[in-house]
């Protein structure tokens, strides 16, 4: 399977994290979110691939793409509200 479908968990990772976060008053935007978690998503299909630990249409890569594209959206989020408190 080819890295769209990565990419589309990705993408829904990022959508999903706009929609949790539309709230907060620092919010970056829905663009800038699902492009954070479609390139996440598609970075961590690509490492677990090149490691040898999943193919990227395994359900493990789709797993792994989920997982990679949260962990960087969170992160994305702590720093950004790091940043705006000092």
């Amino acid at each position: 399977m080819s890295v769209l479908f990565p990419m589309t968990v990705g993408f829904g990772a990022g959508v999903l994290a706009w929609l949790l976060m539309h709230s907060y008053p620092d919010r970056h935007g829905f663009l800038l979110t699902t492009i954070l978690g479609t390139m996440a998503g598609i970075s961590t299909a690509l490492l677990g691939h090149v490691a040898g630990w999943f193919q990227i249409g395994d359900a493990e890569g789709v797993a792994g793409a989920g997982l990679g594209a949260a962990v960087v959206l969170l992160l994305w989020a702590a720093l950004g509200q790091r940043s705006s408190h000092p």
